[in-house]
């Protein structure tokens, strides 16, 4: 019988590749990507007006004018609740910031803020940090210390995280690592899963529609299963490809041509990361691309490419052995649902794993085949052994054949089988033929 291998892979991934929804995927995501980034920039820099906070100050203690800035004005009113609160009533924007008369500094006292529409939680955080502001700086007047000296005082350490290799210290930055080891593990999920049902749906539509009868009578059953897991393995590194291409370009062109240092300088206080003004957007900019230098990304990319492929076969070879067993994918779930268990347990504990990336848990999660590909990416930031990469690794490609060559015995029995519902019993049963 003649090697069909390298025709079926061809097939696979020429047949998709070419399809409209591979095509309309692969050029919208990585603009709707981009546009996820580049909205919220582009949002941070326009006004939505002034928004007016009325303060009626019952006690006569608390002035927050001082807090006013370009998006929220404080205007105090000389005048009772009742009367204000007529006032506000024609105006659908203001807000009413009432202070009653016993309120005290020096305890938790009951300050309102009435409006005609639900605030933002973002409005409501702006108007209670003035407060806390304007409250402490009362109590330090209470007790004659001057404001400006409690601020010089209060001291902000900043530590620089360094790790000591054989080559001597070098530079490292915990943010970093996590953020690298949450999106390696997701972005492992996704594509695992994503192609791996690219897999199973490929073989149930052959089978529902009769067409691997014929095909099986000139391609060994190995051969077909083995074409199908390689030819969309294919798909997926071109999607990613073109996926990686046109995200930089797009998010280069849009934040070239949208993204004006204002803009940028504007998201920066929005969102607190200017901790004072000598730093700047530009400072902080250079601080993240400094943090990102402390990883090594080509390192962290060739262990993802791996880890994808490695946990793509060896799922993506038992959802062809469950798909070819099963007549429809409401039979499959009794399969499908213990293979998925060890990945949502790999999900659930990434963050435990990235706080203890040395412990026994995380290690042997690393080492376990239906774990490895996203728990070792959760891993990888940390700077763990190189014999624990090495050994993962190894297993995994060591239970790849395995797992494959059981899928196949599966796969070429299951395929011709209809109109029955296999246990696991059967599936043993194939196992051994």
């Amino acid at each position: 019988m003649a090697n069909y291998l390298g025709i079926i892979i061809k097939k696979e991934y020429l047949q998709r590749i070419k399809s409209r929804p591979f095509i309309i995927l692969t050029l919208l995501a990585p603009f709707l990507y981009s546009l996820i980034i580049i909205i919220p920039v582009l949002l941070a820099g326009v006004s939505s007006g002034v928004k007016e906070i009325y303060v009626v100050d019952e006690s006569s203690q608390v002035d927050l004018r001082k807090y006013s800035n370009n998006d929220f004005r404080f205007i105090t009113m000389q005048t009772d609740l009742e009367a204000a609160m007529s006032i506000i009533s024609e105006n659908e924007n203001a807000l009413l910031f009432h202070i009653p008369k016993n309120f005290n500094i020096n305890s938790s006292s009951d300050v309102k803020l009435i409006s005609k529409t639900k605030i933002s939680l973002a409005t409501q955080s702006t108007i209670e940090s003035a407060m806390q502001q304007e409250v402490l700086s009362l109590r330090l007047k209470a007790i004659n210390i001057d404001a400006s000296t409690y601020k010089n005082l209060q001291a902000k350490v900043n530590i620089k995280a360094e790790v000591l290799t054989e080559e001597g210290i070098s530079e490292t930055s915990v943010g970093a690592a996590n953020i690298s080891a949450y999106v390696g593990a997701f972005l492992i999920y996704f594509f695992v899963f994503m192609y791996g049902g690219f897999v199973f749906r490929a073989v149930q539509d052959e089978k529902q529609s009769r067409i691997v009868e014929v095909l099986v009578s000139s391609v060994k059953p190995f051969q077909l299963m083995m074409g199908k897991v390689i030819g969309i393995a294919l798909v997926g590194l071109t999607q990613i490809f073109f996926w990686v291409v046109l995200i930089v370009t797009i998010s280069g062109i849009l934040s070239t041509s949208f993204i004006s240092p204002e803009t940028v300088e504007g998201l920066s206080e929005v969102s607190g990361t200017v901790q004072n003004n000598d730093m700047g957007a530009q400072g902080k900019m250079t601080e993240i691309f400094g943090a990102i230098d402390t990883l090594n990304i080509p390192f962290l990319l060739g262990m993802l490419l791996f880890y994808f492929l490695g946990g793509y076969l060896l799922f993506s070879a038992i959802y062809a052995a469950v798909a070819a067993a099963v007549d429809s994918q409401t039979d499959a779930q009794q399969f499908l649902f213990p293979i998925a268990m060890p990945v949502i347990i790999s999900i659930i504990s990434i963050s435990y794993i990235t706080n203890n990336p040395d412990s026994t848990f995380a290690f042997w999660m690393s080492m376990i085949p239906l774990t490895s590909p996203i728990v070792m990416m959760a891993r990888l930031p940390f700077d763990i052994p190189a014999w624990q990469i090495i050994l993962s690794m190894g297993i995994l490609v060591i239970s790849f054949i395995g797992i494959t060559s059981l899928a196949a015995k599966i796969y070429r029995i299951g395929i011709l089988m209809y109109g029955s519902k296999p246990t696991y019993k059967e599936l043993w049963k194939w196992l051994r033929y």
